[in-house]
């Protein structure tokens, strides 16, 4: 490649920082393409001399500051549309694989009566922490790996949803005042226990994530 591209490839670059690196590489690489191109078509078409072929293609494509504003633009319109579609499937994919665990916590807690008969909270209590395990590897992991930027607030989300329904629910039983208050009690205790592992797992997953791509990357 003509150093004059070159040149202007590097202070395109160098105003593409924001944008990740893997993306920003290929961006480069297409803009590299189409430069050259550009320029054998002056060099060999119009009878240009190297230099000015190369002045020419550049001239195509306008000041490298122009250019990086354009491409940073539009890669920012990207990343907020894939960022609000990213948090609705974030918090669907969240549900699904909440849904999953709790058609199997669910019947077994209305096997041993609660909250209505709440002398066997122990096994209940051990239950929704072995429940708890199974809903945090599958949920932080499916969303870690699926949508890693909105994992976390799709977690939360979801968290204050449940929360609502929980007291609305509450607020509507007949049980005595004593039962819904150690029922309360328990169901907060797992669902803030819940929101904590899973935003831990989901952190962990994305780590994981992470360092395979750097791996991959530097092999």
């Amino acid at each position: 490649m003509h150093r004059l591209l070159e040149e202007y490839l590097s202070q395109v670059a160098i105003q593409l920082q924001a944008i990740p690196a893997k993306q920003r590489e290929e961006e480069l690489r297409e803009i590299s393409q189409h430069l050259t191109n550009a320029a054998i078509v002056h060099h060999e078409i119009h009878r240009q001399d190297e230099d000015e072929a190369a002045i020419a293609a550049i001239g195509e494509f306008g000041p490298p500051n122009e250019l990086a504003a354009e491409m940073l633009s539009a890669w920012r319109r990207g990343e907020k549309k894939a960022s609000s579609r990213s948090l609705v499937g974030a918090i669907l994919s969240t549900l699904a694989c909440q849904s999953i665990g709790n058609s199997l916590y669910l019947p077994f807690l209305r096997s041993l009566g609660w909250p209505q008969h709440q002398d066997n909270i122990g096994a209940v209590a051990i239950y929704m922490l072995l429940w708890q395990f199974t809903a945090t590897v599958l949920t932080g992991t499916v969303i870690g790996r699926l949508f890693p930027k909105r994992a976390i607030a799709a977690t939360w989300v979801v968290a204050a949803l449940q929360y609502l329904i929980v007291i609305i629910s509450y607020h509507l039983s007949t049980l005595p005042p004593h039962e819904i208050a150690k029922a309360y009690l328990v169901h907060n205790f797992s669902a803030i226990t819940s929101t904590l592992s899973t935003t831990l797992w989901i952190w962990l997953t994305i780590r994981w994530r992470d360092n395979r791509q750097r791996r991959g990357i530097a092999g």
